[in-house]
């Protein structure tokens, strides 16, 4: 039997691995003391709730999936903004629009100023946007830094892993990628799934990072959520750590709540399809997206949802 490594085989990894530990209990064993000592941790979140989800650990792919308007966009934003202020490096690549319009939706979340991300608001409040911009200039500048977008180009799956490399290489410890659906297809969309998956899975775990992609839908499916109808190929979401699905509810909901006296109405629903590290698979957390800001706020693990009558005012107990 040949000692040769097949091409596909990340060769130099294996013989670092090999030349530091004496056994495979040697390498269990330093995994147990880098979680002990919190070296091997999720990047944290905003979000108190995830820490049942166990999101973006080391080495691990994420998936964040919705239908258009389910406001995705700005959590995986607001999470790369909450790791970048905390001093833990961070890349994000946004496939879709320019820089600026980008930093718009961030200064909102930063300044409680939602009215910043409209044309007209802003030409009617000029001296309070001139405000703004003087008393965030430092916070855009930073995060503008470490924001990188397509320009237009349509992106192939090597140079967005070229572009994977370039930032881990650099010491970035969490990137996102804005959707992935944005990514340049080949003759075999299916294939370029796995390689990115694949390449993109090594990557991580060489540089002991974490990925966040965001996704969406299949087209034509019928509001069926699960992840058989995530856009792309099967590798999406069989070979990913963690998906997520957004859902933006059309009718009002009152949600009960895991350990809550009282319920909570909210508009939105974040579905954990998959989360390998963490307990929450499966379960539903309510969610609102906070108009004063254009952020996330999660309320808690929903146990039952009732359906609000808006027009009569009455409640339908739908169960779960």
């Amino acid at each position: 039997m040949s000692n040769e490594f097949p091409a596909w085989i990340d060769r130099a990894a294996i013989e670092a691995s090999l030349a530091q530990h004496k056994s495979p209990a040697d390498m269990m064993g330093g995994r147990i003391r880098g979680i002990i000592d919190g070296t091997i941790s999720p990047v944290p979140t905003p979000w108190h709730h995830f820490d049942d989800i166990k999101a973006a650990m080391p080495g691990t792919i994420n998936v964040l999936c919705g239908d258009p308007g389910s406001a995705k966009s700005f959590a995986i934003l607001q999470a790369v903004a909450h790791a970048h202020r905390l001093g833990i490096g961070v890349g994000l690549l946004e496939l879709e629009c320019i820089r600026e319009w980008h930093l718009h939706r961030y200064l909102a979340q930063i300044s409680d100023e939602p009215g910043v991300t409209s044309i007209d608001w802003i030409k009617t409040h000029a001296d309070r946007m001139n405000t703004l911009m003087a008393i965030h200039r430092q916070s855009l500048n930073s995060l503008g830094n470490v924001l990188d977008v397509a320009d237009g180009k349509l992106l192939t799956v090597r140079d967005i892993l070229r572009w994977t490399t370039d930032r881990l290489e650099s010491g970035v410890k969490l990137i996102a990628i804005d959707p992935i659906t944005a990514m340049e297809p080949s003759a075999k969309p299916w294939v370029d799934d796995q390689e990115l998956i694949t390449g993109m899975r090594r990557l991580l775990e060489r540089h002991h990072a974490a990925a966040w992609l965001v996704t969406h839908p299949k087209k034509g499916r019928k509001n069926e959520i699960s992840l058989e109808v995530l856009a792309g190929g099967a590798a999406i979401s069989r070979f990913s750590d963690v998906v997520l699905w957004l859902e933006r509810i059309d009718k009002p909901q009152r949600h009960w709540l895991k350990n809550g006296n009282r319920p909570v109405d909210a508009e939105r629903v974040l579905h954990v399809m998959k989360c390998r590290d963490g307990t929450a698979a499966g379960r539903k957390l309510s969610v609102s997206l906070d108009q004063r800001n254009l952020t996330f706020r999660t309320h808690g693990w929903i146990e039952r949802v009732e359906h609000v009558d808006v027009t009569s005012e009455s409640i339908e107990d739908v169960g779960f």
